[in-house]
């Protein structure tokens, strides 16, 4: 917003240089709702790709990390939340778990938290 002030305040001091006010607000608002758009449809898509509660994953003889690994290599986007559901232990297990991934090199996360995805570096 600041720097926007700054071009505002430019384009009324200097007679030389003619911006249209409306043509530069509607630009901003387009790009605004765009952003926005943009992020609901990666907010639907990723809850889509998000399996019911109720579902534990059905190989009983697999580890809890090779469980983890297998619906991370389906879903990039799952949440600890949404694996904890999955393979039917705590997000606190889950969390432990993928912070020994992580340790061991096997997987890392790409981007920010709530809005980035794993990363399966390396298999077993």
């Amino acid at each position: 917003m600041d720097k926007i002030k700054k071009v505002l305040l430019f384009t009324e001091n200097n007679e030389s240089f003619e911006l249209d006010y409306q043509q530069f607000r509607e630009k901003l608002v387009s790009d605004i709702l765009n952003s926005i758009d943009s992020s609901i449809d990666q907010i639907i898509q990723t809850e889509e790709k998000t399996p019911e509660p109720e579902e534990c994953a059905p190989k009983k003889n697999l580890k809890t990390r090779d469980k983890i690994l297998l619906l991370i290599a389906e879903n990039k986007h799952i949440t600890a939340k949404a694996l904890a559901q999955r393979v039917c232990v705590t997000e606190k297990a889950i969390e432990k778990q993928l912070a020994n991934l992580k340790a061991e090199g096997i997987i890392k996360r790409q981007g920010c938290n709530k809005g980035g995805h794993w990363l399966i570096i390396k298999g077993e």
